[in-house]
């Protein structure tokens, strides 16, 4: 049974369900097919140059599975490995070297400067590192990111703080250094 609202569209009763959704989905299909429709109109009227290139910008909106996804910008500045995401790895080593610093400079939290600074750096450099893992393996990342950060470490407590250097030091280091190296060149082999 139907019951009329006061705006004069009957409204359903008890036990009955509107089929707003699947009007809503055959709204959008036809939405769909007309606009196919008005791209295959306009790409007829096209010069066979300009046709192909219709046809690479909507094969481009397509949905890839995701092995194409993933190999599709390989090697390229934003892909996967590319080197925007290298840069803002790199960004991250330098800020959170710098915000270490700052810790040793604070001398536990005693000097407002370093103190403060410790906090912007170490955040800087974690938003430059979640921004590295959109396209790099975090295994990999994070080992560069660690490897690299105690070495640079390691050189400014010896340069900056007259910190100690034995050589099982520098060979440990080394080592680090060569142990990155391995990981980085591990993500070109599958």
């Amino acid at each position: 049974m139907l019951f009329h609202r006061n705006d004069g569209h009957p409204s359903p009763g008890k036990g009955q369900r509107t089929n707003r959704e699947g009007q809503q989905r055959d709204d959008l299909s036809v939405h769909v097919l007309m606009s196919l429709a008005k791209v295959e109109l306009i790409s007829s009227a096209l010069p066979d140059q300009d046709k192909q290139k219709l046809c690479r910008c909507s094969s481009s909106m397509t949905r890839r599975s995701p092995t194409e996804e993933s190999t599709k910008y390989s090697g390229t500045l934003y892909g996967k490995g590319g080197y925007m995401s290298y840069f803002y790895l790199a960004l991250a080593i330098m800020f959170e070297v710098c915000g270490t610093t700052c810790m040793k400079l604070s001398e536990g939290f005693t000097k407002l400067l370093p103190s403060v600074l410790i906090f912007v750096f170490y955040g800087i450099s974690f938003i430059a590192f979640t921004i590295a893992l959109k396209k790099l393996d975090v295994s990999v990342a994070y080992a560069i990111w660690a490897g690299l950060g105690v070495s640079m470490i390691s050189l400014i407590g010896y340069l900056g703080f007259s910190e100690p250097m034995p050589p099982v030091r520098i060979i440990s280091l080394g080592l680090i250094v060569f142990g990155v190296i391995g990981l980085h060149l591990s993500t070109g082999v599958s």
